[in-house]
């Protein structure tokens, strides 16, 4: 290929920008859905004693929708307090803690502490502690806003019981769909400055030397015999 044919190290730049950036805000455009939802989930196995520390309710500067069930369709207390007060009442008990959202697999990370029995009256009686029971724990945190934690184990209290708990952490922005978009945008728009660039290159060098002399052209004679000999 002729070097004037070849894209131009900016057309290059703009296809190796523009096609990466483009592919990921669709795919977050397509994750996130107008409204913006992000939600991610785990299923905590049994004891199902769990704290969903300040970490993974920090995880945005959005408020966050916990909704906790028991896998068996039981009670479950939840008690929100304070992140250290929720870890010290387990103590060397065995329980999980979530600490952390991956957001593009939607999954809460789970880290398994203790291998003590579980109390049967865990201490609720702590700063801000504001317990709750029923089929299933539900409300809104957040972040910034005390207390942090929550504290949460399949049963009645002073009646916890061995099962499996599945909890659910939602957050909606519809701000976010909107910058996704604006990603995929200036993907696109880099990809057409690329192939502008490039088109623009070939107008200006012309057609190339096989288009001004084609091989095995054969040469017209002059008509008007100019130089023939007499």
């Amino acid at each position: 290929m002729p070097a004037a044919r070849r894209p131009s190290w900016v057309s290059l730049a703009a296809f190796a920008l523009g096609a990466p950036v483009l592919i990921l805000g669709l795919i977050y455009a397509i994750a996130l859905g107008p409204s913006g939802r992000v939600e991610a989930s785990a299923r905590v196995a049994a004891p199902g004693v769990v704290v969903i520390g300040e970490d993974a309710v920090r995880a945005s500067s959005t408020p966050v929708h916990v909704l906790v069930r028991s896998a068996s369709a039981g009670q479950v207390t939840g008690v929100r307090m304070l992140d250290g007060d929720a870890h010290a009442s387990l103590e060397a008990s065995r329980h999980a803690s979530l600490d952390g959202v991956s957001f593009l697999p939607r999954a809460l990370r789970v880290t398994a502490s203790g291998d003590g029995p579980l109390p049967r009256a865990m201490n609720r009686d702590t700063f801000l502690a504001d317990p709750m029971t029923a089929d299933r724990v539900e409300l809104d945190v957040t972040p910034g806003r005390m207390p942090q934690a929550l504290l949460i184990y399949p049963g009645e209290p002073g009646s916890p019981r061995d099962d499996a708990v599945d909890v659910t952490m939602t957050w909606s922005n519809a701000a976010w769909f909107w910058q996704a978009v604006a990603l995929a945008l200036a993907g696109a728009a880099l990809l057409v400055a690329g192939v502008w660039s490039h088109r623009r290159r070939l107008r200006a060098s012309g057609p190339n030397r096989e288009d001004r002399d084609p091989a095995g052209a054969t040469e017209v004679p002059d008509a008007s015999g100019a130089g023939a000999d007499r």
